[in-house]
């Protein structure tokens, strides 16, 4: 079957994708438990949490897998030919580019912290949790400015994101 090297590859990536994110993770939760001192209470919930989550979800993906292939190649074998079949195979390349772009447009460009959101947030963010809200990596949106009126830089951006994850949503089912 001419689809065995690319299954082979993905459950590859797969692997390779499940064992950097258990030792990253490990890593990760190693050093925010023992050796970051400033983090406290709900951001350091926060900072442990978002790990453990994709360490559940890496080991979820990394059992599904060769399950998911094996069930299209034996009972929906359409699905396997209509995406990676002949010059068709471009569509899943073009769909993940174009994804990649969609978010780094978003996060990056179109919600890139700005005074007056730096303004407006910083000083609840460090009174609640004691964190300078500048010196944390963070995607901000402010949907509206002093007057009331819609900041169309972060508007579209959560727009753009929105209608990638409604898009990915019709594609396939």
């Amino acid at each position: 079957m001419k689809f065995t090297p690319w299954v082979n590859l993905a459950h590859l990536i797969a692997r390779v994708g499940f064992f950097v994110t258990s030792f990253s993770t490990t890593l990760f939760l190693i050093l925010t438990i023992f050796y970051v001192k400033e983090k406290v209470g709900s951001y350091r919930y926060l900072l442990l949490l978002l790990p453990v989550t994709g360490f559940f979800f890496a080991s979820f993906e990394f059992l599904i897998d060769p399950f998911a292939y094996r069930y299209w190649a034996v009972f929906r074998p359409r699905y396997i030919k209509k995406f990676f079949d002949g010059p068709r195979f471009i569509f899943p390349i073009l769909y993940m580019l174009s994804g990649g772009s969609c978010w780094f447009l978003a996060c990056f460009v179109f919600n890139q912290p700005d005074n007056y959101s730096l303004e407006y947030l910083g000083p609840d963010v460090y009174e609640s949790y004691g964190v300078i809200l500048s010196e944390q990596p963070l995607l901000l949106v402010v949907a509206y400015d002093k007057e009331g009126l819609i900041r169309f830089s972060n508007s579209f951006g959560l727009f753009l994101m929105a209608s990638f994850l409604v898009i990915a949503k019709i594609i396939f089912n």
